[in-house]
């Protein structure tokens, strides 16, 4: 099912005075089971993402504490970036992990505002959060070494949002928002229901409390040229998820919180497989940059001076620099292969590594809005030579200091 974003407010054009400043209207939340397996170019941000701040652990009475039987923390911060549609987007990530004996049904969850007496600024309940419920199959496998449960909604095959003894998934939280409502922290309510032996149980709990980084995106020119091409995935509602925490020497790693795979329509409107283009698509340095590694499928540029941001590109399929090579903005540094939809895998990231590193919120100087696919899913399956369905009139116009979003059709100039 297309999750979709607000009706789009006018492209922002200016940068607010305040950045920092957020108030949260809305949320698209996306569950996945992990048991598979510039500013400009003169800014800085850290070389490594901040980890939550467990010392805003409330500690309370002994009496008022509750037992769970599930455990939630945040995987990554949140972190600021200006979109297309003119709000601000915090996306991070929660995990969950189901300690007890027994299949424990997540009801609902909230993201509140830390610093206001707890006021609910997101709310996923119901539907929503069954559709937005992704598990592996070792993960909602019924076990056959625990107690047998009651038949009925613990069932771990009765829904998605069921966790299996056992069990983990994350949560990917989205928060689109206008701006100027300040939110330092933001921590989150979570209702569950589970039967242990006979006995059905409820409990509502707080947990998981993070602080927002709102330090300001690195801004950059964008990678390639001309109209036509389409987010396929990126920012901040994905069709096949490929945002999702991965696990990297045994930590969570968030690497594509803000990459783009970035696909050229082919002259259907779709993403066709047999014909070519008559040459191929360069690819450019969206800044000045050192060239940190440079492979027959890959491209890594240092965004400098002190390290901590860098440019990922990924499927070239020929690069134009060497590691070591010092490169200005609009610089071609590779091409992309002469097919009908050939793409580009962008993103910015904390590290000189493809598969280590964080994502970073960016933002391109400037591109142009040619509207949104409206089926989002339609962008994963191979489409041959059938249009994609685009709604002309969503996200269209002149943006400035802004991130595409996921399923916008794009003009680079």
């Amino acid at each position: 099912m297309t999750r979709r974003s607000p009706d789009p407010a006018p492209p922002a054009t200016r940068r607010p005075a305040a950045r920092a400043a957020l108030a949260l209207p809305g949320l698209a939340v996306l569950l996945t089971g992990l048991l598979s397996g510039c500013s400009s170019a003169s800014g800085s941000r850290p070389a490594t993402a901040p980890a939550p701040n467990w010392a805003d652990e409330t500690v309370r009475p002994d009496a008022q504490a509750q037992a769970t039987p599930i455990a939630v923390r945040v995987v990554s911060t949140p972190r600021t970036v200006v979109a297309a549609d003119g709000f601000v987007h915090l996306p991070y990530a929660i995990a969950l992990q189901n300690l007890s004996a027994y299949p424990v049904t997540v009801q609902s969850i909230q993201a509140l505002n830390a610093d206001t007496q707890g006021t609910a600024i997101a709310n996923l309940s119901g539907p929503a959060l069954e559709e937005a419920v992704a598990q592996s199959p070792e993960s909602t496998a019924d076990s056959t070494a625990t107690p047998e449960p009651a038949a009925g909604p613990n069932d771990a095959s009765a829904s998605p949002a069921v966790l299996a003894p056992g069990s983990s998934a994350t949560v990917d939280i989205d928060a689109f928002v206008p701006m100027r409502t300040t939110i330092a922290r933001i921590e989150h309510r979570v209702s569950i229901d589970w039967t242990e032996q006979t006995r059905p149980l409820s409990l509502t709990f707080t947990a998981a409390r993070t602080t927002v980084d709102a330090a300001d995106a690195v801004v950059v020119s964008p990678p390639l040229r001309g109209p036509g091409w389409v987010a396929a995935a990126g920012c901040c509602q994905t069709a096949d998820r490929p945002d999702a925490p991965r696990a990297v020497d045994g930590t969570l790693v968030p690497a594509d919180r803000f990459a783009l795979d970035l696909r050229k329509l082919d002259a259907a409107g779709g993403f066709g497989t047999a014909a070519t283009s008559s040459a191929p698509e360069p690819v450019l340095a969206v800044g000045d940059a050192t060239v940190v590694a440079a492979t027959p499928g890959s491209v890594i540029l240092d965004l400098g001076p002190g390290g901590g941001r860098y440019a990922t590109y990924t499927h070239l399929h020929d690069t134009a620099v060497r590691a070591g090579e010092r490169v200005h903005t609009g610089q071609v540094i590779g091409h992309l292969a002469a097919t009908a939809s050939p793409r580009l895998g962008f993103a910015v990231v904390d590290r000189p590594s493809l598969r280590q590193s964080r994502g970073l919120p960016y933002e391109f100087t400037a591109f142009s809005g040619l509207g949104r696919v409206t089926d989002l899913p339609a962008m994963t399956a191979p489409t041959g030579d059938a249009p994609l369905p685009v709604d002309p009139s969503v996200l269209t116009g002149p943006h400035n200091r802004q991130l595409p979003l996921v399923g916008q059709v794009l003009g680079f100039s």
